[in-house]
Order: C-alpha cells, then structure tokens, then sequence
C-alpha cells in the first residue's frame, strides 16, 4: 500500500498515432506479438529508480509499435510471449491535488482514511494515485483510462493489440475515483472499464459501504456490476452512466470516527468496535490526526499525509 506521487503526463501529449481499440472484447492472445516486442526491445541499465528515464522509455516503446508496419506486428504475434501480472484495485485522485493548508486538503485526508475496515484492519484501496489533469480540463470516465495508463504508459494496465491499438486490463480490475465532488459529499466513484476504455459500471458510493464489496470484487474477482447490484438509486444528475443511491452525501464537517461510526449502521457490514479501540487503532495509523482534526474543528488542513501507514 503506498500513496503515491501524482502521475506523469505524457511529454507534449499522447501522440496522434497512438489509438484505442473500440473493439468490445479482447484476449491476451492478441498482444502477444506486444508483450514480445517488449521483452527484445526493452533497454537494461536504467536506475529502477528513475522513474523519468522508465517512463521515457515505456513511451518510446508504444510509439515504436504503434507506428510499426503491420506484418512487423503480424510476425511477432506469431511468436508472443507470456503476459503481464494483473494489477490490484486502487484509489484515484481525478481532480487537483488539493493544497495543504485548504479545506479540501482537510477533505482528501478525511476521505483517504475512510478506506480503512475498523473492524478488519483491511484497506480497500492498495494504491493511492494522483492522476494531475490537464489546465482548465477535468477527468472523466471518458478519459480516465488515458490519464490512468496511457500517460504515464503504465505497462501493467495498458497492452496493445495486433492493429497497434491500445487496450485495458484486466477486464474486471475496478478502481476508486475521487473527484471534488467526492471531497465535499464523501461519495466515491467505484466504477470498472471495458479493455476499450468505456466505463461498463460506475457507482457513486460511501466509503463505508465498499470493505465487503471490495473483497468480493478483488479477492473473488466477482464483477462489479453484480457486487453492487443491490444499490438502488437514481442517476447521477451529471453522468447518467453512474448511479447514485445517496445524492444528499454525508456531512463532511462531522468528525472521522463519527462519520464512520454513524454512516456505517445501515450497511451490511457495520462497525461494531467500540469507539476507544478504533481510536487507537486510528491513532497507530495516522498519528496526530484526531488532535489535528479537533484543534480544525473537524477539518485537519494541515495534516501531513506522510504520517499516515497505509497498510493492507
């Protein structure tokens, strides 16, 4: 578990050249001749550390086989090779980084450490990351895949395909995604994508309702679509394509262990502990915060990130 620093765009823009696949299905069959292409290509030497230099030539590499002739890219699917490990659920900024200091920033550490069970010690997101939006544009479920993975050309998530086109996987993997209105309502998008980018379901959703939907998506690999088949709702009055069981939000201003404590009674899986012991567990996690957040008045604006053990 590790909350990470923001992602990367890609130097100049996605080149023109790199395309999405709009085919619905995919196999990892049809990137063996990619997965190969990568493992002749790919360049030792280079400080595992130095992520510029990695992501440096990650894109190279999408750009060589994107522009590559066809029969270059029909010859080496013949061969192929194994493909890459399946990547865990994780958690997404889709909005700026809030400053340390604002009210938003009090908000994104409030929400972050909602993704703790209290009853469990279980974290639902294994990463957190910032995908850093463009000036004056704002992330979508149209574009997240291309901030996620193609940015930052990020091999664990993007592939491509015999035609040079990218796809995104695995198929099942869903994510959190946390946008301003998420900090100010407390109401998360899990959503999942098909390995053509486009988002297949998207709930927005209280933190609290996610610890046993969360195991069963990414321990059982169950779809989310059938995890979360028992939120009723409406429509999410901006984007028809999420649902929304809980437009009123939840009061943000409240306290952490209130709002955990409170919200979490009308789900299937409430938190029982008693208030002093998810005290201390919150104060062996995120050492500091509870003073913080009081002396705030609920809001902790200048509560360091860094502090908080993001364990699993």
């Amino acid at each position: 578990m590790g909350l990470h620093a923001p992602t990367k765009r890609w130097p100049g823009g996605i080149p023109a050249s790199i395309k999405i696949s709009k085919e619905k299905a995919w196999t990892r069959a049809a990137s063996r001749g990619w997965y190969k292409f990568v493992r002749e290509n790919w360049a030792d030497g280079i400080d595992a550390r130095d992520e510029d230099a990695l992501a440096a030539q990650r894109r190279s590499l999408i750009t060589a086989w994107a522009s590559a002739e066809q029969d270059v890219r029909d010859e080496l699917r013949a061969f192929g090779c194994r493909s890459p490990t399946n990547t865990t659920a994780a958690c997404y900024l889709i909005t700026h980084v809030p400053e340390p200091g604002s009210a938003l920033h009090a908000l994104w550490v409030k929400l972050l450490l909602m993704f703790f069970d209290y009853e469990s010690e279980f974290h639902i997101a294994h990463n957190v990351f910032a995908l850093s939006p463009h000036d004056g544009e704002a992330i979508t479920l149209d574009t997240f895949k291309r901030y996620q993975a193609l940015e930052p050309a990020d091999f664990r998530v993007v592939q491509f395909n015999e035609l040079g086109e990218a796809v995104f996987g695995p198929a099942n993997g869903a994510v959190i995604m946390v946008d301003e209105r998420s900090l100010r309502s407390g109401l998360v998008i899990a959503a999942q994508f098909g390995v053509d980018g486009t988002p297949r379901n998207a709930y927005r959703v209280r933190p609290v309702d996610l610890p046993d939907a969360w195991r069963r998506v990414g321990s059982l690999g169950k779809p989310l679509g059938e995890v979360m088949a028992h939120f009723d709702g409406d429509k999410d009055e901006h984007d028809p394509r999420i649902w929304d069981p809980y437009p009123e939000g939840m009061d943000m201003q409240l306290p952490l262990l209130d709002i955990v404590i409170h919200y979490s009674q009308d789900t299937d899986d409430p938190v029982l502990t008693e208030r002093a012991e998810i005290e201390e567990q919150l104060n062996q996690w995120a050492p500091g915060y509870l003073e913080a957040e009081e002396e705030g008045k609920g809001l902790a604006k200048d509560y360091d990130l860094g502090k908080v053990d993001f364990v699993v």
